[in-house]
């Protein structure tokens, strides 16, 4: 079994793959992807802090950044393609707000548009940060 961090991202991917937005089944774990198949979403746990006061001897409370980034081409009608993945992913999320258990509460906390023009395919990339809050066995970081 995995960690739970990885449950969770991997928990995520199935909500959004599954969602039917314009990103279709491209969605993965992971902050690389692929510039020739957009548009795309990359589910990503970039930060994970201990919560002191909520934690006790066998349990440690976690909050967990989850960044969901949205990828599209750089094209007319750019803002419009990635807000409106963005409306299905928190539509989604929302549905599935403890993403089967693994977590105790979620919820959007920002979201941040970047254009890449100096790369070789320009693309623009909506990133969405999550707060997720879920606890961890001390001795098994797997439940």
């Amino acid at each position: 079994m995995a960690h739970k961090r990885q449950q969770i991202r991997d928990r995520v991917v199935a909500v959004l793959a599954a969602a039917g937005t314009a990103a279709g089944t491209n969605v993965e774990s992971g902050s690389v992807y692929d510039l020739a198949v957009l548009p795309a979403i990359r589910v990503m746990t970039p930060r994970d802090q201990r919560i002191e006061e909520a934690s006790s001897n066998d349990t440690d409370a976690q909050s967990l950044l989850l960044e969901v980034k949205l990828c599209g081409a750089l094209t007319a009608g750019l803002d419009d393609l990635l807000d409106d993945i963005a409306a299905d992913v928190h539509v989604a999320l929302m549905a599935d707000a403890t993403l089967d258990g693994l977590t105790l509460d979620l919820e959007l906390v920002e979201s941040e548009l970047e254009l890449v023009k100096d790369s070789k395919t320009p693309h623009g990339r909506l990133t969405m940060r999550w707060g997720a809050l879920y606890s961890v066995s001390r001795m098994n970081p797997e439940v």
